[in-house]
């Protein structure tokens, strides 16, 4: 269980960066959302085991493995920007 308040309190997670451990692993935040690099293990993603291919990058996206058309069968998360939570996308036209 995540103590959120002796995480800040810790200075381990500030308004703008840090990060926490969830689980045993470690996440990093960006302006206190999880960071692109990091929002597949803060969701719990298992790729293999979850049938999805996940790629990070400036964003991360997620797609289900054996949809119809894989480029529209998605889930896309972009960092937050300070001062407002990530954009979060779903496209399933193609699954």
């Amino acid at each position: 269980e995540l103590d959120l308040a002796a995480v800040v309190a810790g200075g381990l997670c500030t308004a703008t960066a840090g990060s926490v451990n969830m689980d045993g692993t470690t996440v990093t935040m960006v302006n206190r959302y999880p960071a692109a690099g990091s929002i597949a293990v803060a969701a719990g993603v298992d790729s293999v085991n979850d049938g999805m291919t996940v790629v990070v990058g400036a964003s991360t996206t997620f797609t289900a493995a054996g949809a119809s058309t894989p480029a529209s069968c998605l889930i896309t998360y972009n960092e937050a920007v300070a001062n407002a939570a990530p954009v979060i996308t779903l496209d399933t036209t193609g699954c």
